[in-house]
């Protein structure tokens, strides 16, 4: 029988060994085939996850810093970073920015909008607010260029501001740069309208006739040697072509025209869940991006937490007084004080909004917000109001005085050494005769 299936086995074999070598090639090719699509899922993956670095901060309405050329040093909470690039880094309000030497860097937020950065440039993203359908940002340019491309949402109110020294520049959807360099701000338009304002550094009011729309092809320079006046207002002038031929505008403008493509399909305005659509040409890099908590792990244990150079618009933190050391150890818990509640004090709201001014009558203000005490005082810009009545802590009442120039003033609460502050909340305006 043994005999037999020996036999049986070598007529067969030439068969068998054919089978095996026909296995072991599809096998092979199975394998490779299989090794190929691992390679491409996992740079699919890879592709996705260096993006989706970015995109996931975004998702959350977070907001990313991206060194795109040389480094930046980020400045959040007493924790100092250095980014060289390719890097993102997630950020918040109070950041500060600084983009060294031949270096350059992005800020994206999750609207689409972003904020280039030249080299040299300083900046603290002195406030930013994304709530109930509504985004403020606001950014103190203390050095260099900031080019803005706003993206204006069809479901989101939204308002963008750059501040320097002797200027604010009001934007809802536009593409337009401010530069600050040897005390003069240039404000450049180069898409829709940009309301540019110069203003006084100690009063942080509008100048009389320092006020201007400036339309698309145009720019404005505020020289802090020589302040716009009622007798000398300020007068938008013509880019040039020369202007438009430095590489900075030129980097610039490409980089529009990729955010102008993608918006093709939804013409001016888009809504919200679309700004996906736009995301690929906003973020310039596929990168992973570090979280805030990144940033701050080193931070110094005894570091106060930064005090944004603008507070909000809507809602103004405390200057807080200069911390005291941490009490020594207890075994009991220490109980909550109730002035630690006391001391957020805000400003959420004035009414009315607007009055005549130049000696017309006094107006009685409603002011809103929260932490108010009978010891609060009220100011309408420089101007303090009489017969202060607190309601209760989030409602104060003041009569505003006549002979107050035309203007658009900020509303501010001072509780002892609190103070906060809504920007441009009332408008003093001289009636038509």
């Amino acid at each position: 029988m043994f005999c037999c299936w020996l036999s049986l086995f070598k007529e067969r074999s030439p068969f068998l060994i054919n089978i095996k070598i026909t296995f072991m090639k599809k096998s092979i090719f199975v394998i490779i085939a299989c090794v190929i699509v691992a390679v491409g899922i996992w740079f699919w993956f890879g592709m996705q996850n260096s993006l989706g670095g970015v995109l996931a901060v975004l998702a959350k309405d977070g907001v990313v810093l991206e060194v795109t050329k040389g480094q930046a040093e980020v400045m959040l909470e007493g924790a100092t970073k250095t980014l060289n690039a390719p890097f993102s880094q997630e950020i918040d309000k109070g950041a500060k920015i600084k983009v060294l030497a031949d270096s350059q860097a992005d800020i994206i937020f999750s609207s689409g909008t972003t904020a280039r950065l030249d080299s040299g440039t300083e900046v603290d993203l002195s406030d930013y607010v994304n709530v109930d359908k509504k985004i403020s940002v606001k950014f103190n340019l203390l050095n260099g260029s900031l080019w803005s491309r706003v993206q204006r949402l069809l479901d989101l109110d939204s308002e963008y501001e750059v501040k320097t020294a002797n200027t604010v520049a009001v934007v809802r959807g536009t593409a337009f740069n401010v530069s600050w360099l040897n005390n003069q701000t240039r404000v450049d338009v180069l898409d829709s309208t940009v309301n540019v304002a110069a203003i006084d550094v100690q009063t942080g009011q509008v100048l009389p006739g320092g006020q201007t729309d400036v339309e698309a092809g145009s720019f404005v320079q505020v020289d802090s040697a020589s302040l716009p006046s009622a007798q000398k207002p300020l007068v938008p002038q013509a880019i040039t072509p020369q202007d438009l031929q430095q590489p900075w505008y030129q980097k610039n403008l490409d980089n529009d025209k990729k955010i102008d493509g993608a918006l093709a399909n939804f013409g001016d305005n888009i809504s919200r869940n679309q700004v996906k659509e736009i995301l690929s040409a906003v973020v310039l890099l596929n990168m992973k991006t570090a979280p805030k908590e990144d940033l701050l792990k080193n931070k110094p244990a005894d570091a106060e937490p930064s005090v944004s150079a603008a507070p909000s618009a809507n809602v103004s933190p405390v200057v807080s007084s200069k911390p005291t050391k941490s009490p020594a150890p207890s075994s009991k818990p220490a109980p909550v004080s109730s002035s630690l509640v006391e001391q957020k004090l805000t400003v959420t709201g004035v009414s009315p909004v607007a009055a005549p001014g130049n000696g017309y009558q006094y107006t009685r203000l409603t002011i809103k917000g929260s932490g108010f005490s009978a010891a609060c005082q009220i100011f309408m810009g420089v101007h303090a109001l009489q017969n202060i009545k607190l309601v209760s802590s989030a409602v104060l009442e003041g009569t505003l005085g006549a002979n107050i120039s035309p203007a658009v003033y900020d509303i501010s609460v001072a509780c002892g050494e609190q103070k906060a502050t809504l920007f441009k909340a009332f408008d003093v305006y001289m009636p038509k005769e």
